[in-house]
Protein backbone atom coordinates (compact mmCIF):
# COMPACT_ATOMS: atom_id res chain seq x y z
CA UNK A 1 0.00 0.00 0.00
CA UNK A 2 1.45 3.48 -0.86
CA UNK A 3 2.47 5.75 2.01
CA UNK A 4 -0.04 8.41 0.95
CA UNK A 5 -2.99 6.00 1.21
CA UNK A 6 -1.81 4.91 4.67
CA UNK A 7 -1.64 8.50 5.89
CA UNK A 8 -5.11 9.25 4.44
CA UNK A 9 -6.58 6.20 6.16
CA UNK A 10 -5.07 7.21 9.52
CA UNK A 11 -6.48 10.75 9.14
CA UNK A 12 -9.96 9.39 8.42
CA UNK A 13 -9.81 7.20 11.51
CA UNK A 14 -8.70 10.13 13.66
CA UNK A 15 -11.47 12.36 12.29
CA UNK A 16 -14.06 9.64 12.89
CA UNK A 17 -12.91 9.16 16.50
CA UNK A 18 -12.93 12.93 17.03
CA UNK A 19 -16.49 13.29 15.76
CA UNK A 20 -17.66 10.38 17.91
CA UNK A 21 -16.07 11.97 20.97
CA UNK A 22 -17.65 15.36 20.26
CA UNK A 23 -21.06 13.77 19.74
CA UNK A 24 -20.74 11.82 23.00
CA UNK A 25 -19.77 14.97 24.91
CA UNK A 26 -22.70 16.87 23.41
CA UNK A 27 -25.18 14.16 24.40
CA UNK A 28 -23.74 14.00 27.92
CA UNK A 29 -23.92 17.79 28.24
CA UNK A 30 -27.58 17.86 27.19
CA UNK A 31 -28.34 15.01 29.56
CA UNK A 32 -26.66 16.78 32.49
CA UNK A 33 -28.51 20.03 31.72
CA UNK A 34 -31.84 18.20 31.71
CA UNK A 35 -31.10 16.40 34.99
CA UNK A 36 -29.95 19.65 36.59
CA UNK A 37 -33.10 21.54 35.57
CA UNK A 38 -35.28 18.62 36.68
CA UNK A 39 -33.47 18.54 40.05
CA UNK A 40 -34.00 22.27 40.52
CA UNK A 41 -37.73 21.94 39.83
CA UNK A 42 -38.05 19.05 42.27
CA UNK A 43 -36.33 21.01 45.04
CA UNK A 44 -38.52 24.08 44.58
CA UNK A 45 -41.29 24.76 47.05
CA UNK A 46 -44.90 24.35 45.99
CA UNK A 47 -45.45 28.11 46.17
CA UNK A 48 -42.47 28.76 43.90
CA UNK A 49 -43.62 26.10 41.45
CA UNK A 50 -47.11 27.63 41.27
CA UNK A 51 -45.64 31.09 40.69
CA UNK A 52 -43.35 29.70 37.98
CA UNK A 53 -46.24 27.90 36.31
CA UNK A 54 -48.45 31.01 36.27
CA UNK A 55 -45.60 33.18 34.99
CA UNK A 56 -44.82 30.67 32.26
CA UNK A 57 -48.46 30.47 31.18
CA UNK A 58 -48.69 34.26 31.03
CA UNK A 59 -45.52 34.50 28.93
CA UNK A 60 -46.70 31.71 26.61
CA UNK A 61 -50.07 33.42 26.20
CA UNK A 62 -48.51 36.78 25.36
CA UNK A 63 -45.95 35.33 22.96
CA UNK A 64 -48.59 33.13 21.32
CA UNK A 65 -50.90 36.11 20.87
CA UNK A 66 -48.11 38.19 19.31
CA UNK A 67 -47.18 35.35 16.96
CA UNK A 68 -50.81 34.89 15.95
CA UNK A 69 -51.22 38.61 15.24
CA UNK A 70 -48.04 38.61 13.17
CA UNK A 71 -49.21 35.66 11.11
CA UNK A 72 -52.63 37.21 10.56
CA UNK A 73 -50.96 40.28 9.05
CA UNK A 74 -48.81 38.05 6.86
CA UNK A 75 -51.84 36.06 5.70
CA UNK A 76 -53.66 39.31 4.99
CA UNK A 77 -50.75 40.43 2.81
CA UNK A 78 -50.79 37.14 0.89
CA UNK A 79 -54.53 37.29 0.29
CA UNK A 80 -54.33 40.93 -0.79
CA UNK A 81 -51.60 40.08 -3.28
CA UNK A 82 -53.62 37.17 -4.66
CA UNK A 83 -56.82 39.18 -5.06
CA UNK A 84 -55.37 42.48 -6.31
CA UNK A 85 -52.47 41.31 -8.45
CA UNK A 86 -52.60 37.64 -9.33
CA UNK A 87 -56.35 37.17 -9.76
CA UNK A 88 -56.59 40.43 -11.74
CA UNK A 89 -53.82 39.26 -14.04
CA UNK A 90 -55.38 35.82 -14.36
CA UNK A 91 -58.75 37.30 -15.32
CA UNK A 92 -57.07 39.58 -17.87
CA UNK A 93 -55.22 36.59 -19.35
CA UNK A 94 -58.46 34.62 -19.64
CA UNK A 95 -60.21 37.60 -21.29
CA UNK A 96 -57.29 37.93 -23.71
CA UNK A 97 -57.53 34.26 -24.66
CA UNK A 98 -61.31 34.47 -25.06
CA UNK A 99 -61.09 37.55 -27.28
CA UNK A 100 -58.65 35.70 -29.51
CA UNK A 101 -60.66 32.46 -29.70
CA UNK A 102 -63.77 34.42 -30.67
CA UNK A 103 -62.03 35.52 -33.90
CA UNK A 104 -62.00 31.96 -35.21
CA UNK A 105 -64.40 30.89 -37.95
CA UNK A 106 -65.48 34.21 -39.46
CA UNK A 107 -63.29 33.91 -42.56
CA UNK A 108 -64.62 30.39 -43.16
CA UNK A 109 -68.19 31.72 -42.93
CA UNK A 110 -67.28 34.48 -45.39
CA UNK A 111 -65.80 31.84 -47.73
CA UNK A 112 -69.09 29.93 -47.70
CA UNK A 113 -71.66 32.69 -48.28
CA UNK A 114 -69.65 35.84 -49.06
CA UNK A 115 -71.50 37.91 -46.43
CA UNK A 116 -69.27 40.88 -45.38
CA UNK A 117 -70.99 41.05 -41.97
CA UNK A 118 -68.80 38.14 -40.88
CA UNK A 119 -65.72 40.26 -41.48
CA UNK A 120 -67.24 43.15 -39.52
CA UNK A 121 -67.84 40.88 -36.53
CA UNK A 122 -64.29 39.56 -36.76
CA UNK A 123 -62.94 43.11 -36.77
CA UNK A 124 -64.94 43.86 -33.61
CA UNK A 125 -63.27 40.96 -31.78
CA UNK A 126 -59.90 42.07 -33.08
CA UNK A 127 -60.49 45.45 -31.48
CA UNK A 128 -61.44 43.74 -28.19
CA UNK A 129 -58.25 41.68 -28.35
CA UNK A 130 -56.08 44.78 -28.81
CA UNK A 131 -57.78 46.41 -25.81
CA UNK A 132 -57.12 43.28 -23.73
CA UNK A 133 -53.45 43.34 -24.77
CA UNK A 134 -53.16 46.94 -23.54
CA UNK A 135 -54.93 46.07 -20.29
CA UNK A 136 -52.67 43.08 -19.69
CA UNK A 137 -49.57 45.19 -20.27
CA UNK A 138 -50.74 47.65 -17.64
CA UNK A 139 -51.16 44.80 -15.15
CA UNK A 140 -47.85 43.11 -15.99
CA UNK A 141 -45.35 43.51 -13.16
CA UNK A 142 -42.50 41.14 -14.04
CA UNK A 143 -40.11 40.94 -16.97
CA UNK A 144 -41.36 37.43 -17.75
CA UNK A 145 -44.96 38.65 -18.08
CA UNK A 146 -43.97 41.57 -20.30
CA UNK A 147 -41.90 39.34 -22.59
CA UNK A 148 -44.79 36.87 -22.88
CA UNK A 149 -47.18 39.68 -23.89
CA UNK A 150 -44.70 41.09 -26.42
CA UNK A 151 -44.36 37.65 -27.98
CA UNK A 152 -48.13 37.19 -28.12
CA UNK A 153 -48.55 40.60 -29.75
CA UNK A 154 -45.86 39.96 -32.39
CA UNK A 155 -47.24 36.52 -33.27
CA UNK A 156 -50.76 37.93 -33.37
CA UNK A 157 -49.69 40.60 -35.88
CA UNK A 158 -48.25 37.87 -38.09
CA UNK A 159 -51.48 35.92 -37.76
CA UNK A 160 -53.66 38.91 -38.66
CA UNK A 161 -51.44 39.84 -41.63
CA UNK A 162 -51.65 36.30 -43.04
CA UNK A 163 -55.39 36.15 -42.49
CA UNK A 164 -55.95 39.47 -44.24
CA UNK A 165 -54.10 38.04 -47.25
CA UNK A 166 -56.56 35.13 -47.25
CA UNK A 167 -59.49 37.55 -47.16
CA UNK A 168 -58.04 39.55 -50.07
CA UNK A 169 -57.68 36.34 -52.09
CA UNK A 170 -61.28 35.38 -51.36
CA UNK A 171 -62.47 38.85 -52.38
CA UNK A 172 -60.55 38.63 -55.67
CA UNK A 173 -62.18 35.24 -56.41
CA UNK A 174 -58.91 33.31 -55.99
CA UNK A 175 -60.60 30.81 -53.75
CA UNK A 176 -58.24 27.88 -54.29
CA UNK A 177 -55.10 29.90 -53.52
CA UNK A 178 -56.84 31.49 -50.56
CA UNK A 179 -57.92 28.09 -49.23
CA UNK A 180 -54.35 26.77 -49.30
CA UNK A 181 -53.06 29.85 -47.46
CA UNK A 182 -55.94 29.56 -45.02
CA UNK A 183 -54.70 26.14 -43.91
CA UNK A 184 -51.29 27.62 -43.08
CA UNK A 185 -52.93 30.46 -41.15
CA UNK A 186 -54.54 27.91 -38.83
CA UNK A 187 -51.05 26.97 -37.62
CA UNK A 188 -50.48 30.61 -36.64
CA UNK A 189 -53.78 30.58 -34.79
CA UNK A 190 -52.85 27.62 -32.63
CA UNK A 191 -49.39 29.07 -31.95
CA UNK A 192 -50.92 32.29 -30.61
CA UNK A 193 -53.47 30.29 -28.63
CA UNK A 194 -50.67 28.27 -27.03
CA UNK A 195 -48.83 31.47 -26.08
CA UNK A 196 -52.00 32.81 -24.45
CA UNK A 197 -52.28 29.63 -22.42
CA UNK A 198 -48.63 29.90 -21.33
CA UNK A 199 -49.22 33.50 -20.22
CA UNK A 200 -52.27 32.43 -18.23
CA UNK A 201 -50.26 29.62 -16.62
CA UNK A 202 -47.83 32.19 -15.18
CA UNK A 203 -50.56 33.55 -12.89
CA UNK A 204 -51.80 30.09 -12.00
CA UNK A 205 -48.30 29.22 -10.78
CA UNK A 206 -48.20 32.37 -8.64
CA UNK A 207 -51.55 31.54 -7.05
CA UNK A 208 -50.31 27.99 -6.36
CA UNK A 209 -47.13 29.33 -4.72
CA UNK A 210 -49.16 31.59 -2.44
CA UNK A 211 -51.34 28.61 -1.52
CA UNK A 212 -48.23 26.60 -0.61
CA UNK A 213 -46.89 29.49 1.48
CA UNK A 214 -50.16 29.72 3.39
CA UNK A 215 -50.03 25.98 4.10
CA UNK A 216 -46.46 26.31 5.41
CA UNK A 217 -47.46 29.16 7.69
CA UNK A 218 -50.46 27.22 8.94
CA UNK A 219 -48.12 24.33 9.75
CA UNK A 220 -45.85 26.68 11.72
CA UNK A 221 -48.84 27.90 13.70
CA UNK A 222 -49.75 24.31 14.57
CA UNK A 223 -46.19 23.64 15.73
CA UNK A 224 -46.19 26.75 17.91
CA UNK A 225 -49.56 25.87 19.41
CA UNK A 226 -48.47 22.28 20.03
CA UNK A 227 -45.23 23.42 21.66
CA UNK A 228 -47.14 25.79 23.93
CA UNK A 229 -49.53 23.03 25.02
CA UNK A 230 -46.63 20.63 25.63
CA UNK A 231 -44.78 23.22 27.69
CA UNK A 232 -47.86 23.85 29.81
CA UNK A 233 -48.29 20.13 30.43
CA UNK A 234 -44.64 19.74 31.44
CA UNK A 235 -44.79 22.61 33.91
CA UNK A 236 -48.15 21.70 35.38
CA UNK A 237 -47.44 17.97 35.78
CA UNK A 238 -46.80 17.03 39.45
CA UNK A 239 -43.31 15.96 40.48
CA UNK A 240 -42.55 12.79 42.51
CA UNK A 241 -42.04 15.04 45.53
CA UNK A 242 -45.53 16.50 45.19
CA UNK A 243 -47.03 13.04 44.85
CA UNK A 244 -45.23 11.78 47.94
CA UNK A 245 -46.29 14.88 49.89
CA UNK A 246 -49.92 14.46 48.89
CA UNK A 247 -49.90 10.94 50.34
Amino acid sequence: MPLRDTVTGNNLKKNSLLWKRLLFELVESQKNDFLRSHHILNNMSLRSRIFLIISTLVIITIVGALVMVGYTYRMEGLLTRVVDEYMGGLQAAESLELAFVNQKGFVSYYFMDGDPNWLLQMERYRHIFRDEIKKSKRLATTVEEKKALDLIESKYIQYVTSKDKVIDLYKSRERETGSKLHEKVREHFFNVLKLCDVYKHLFREKVQKVKEQSLVQAGKLRIIAGSAVLTCLLYTSPSPRDLSTSR
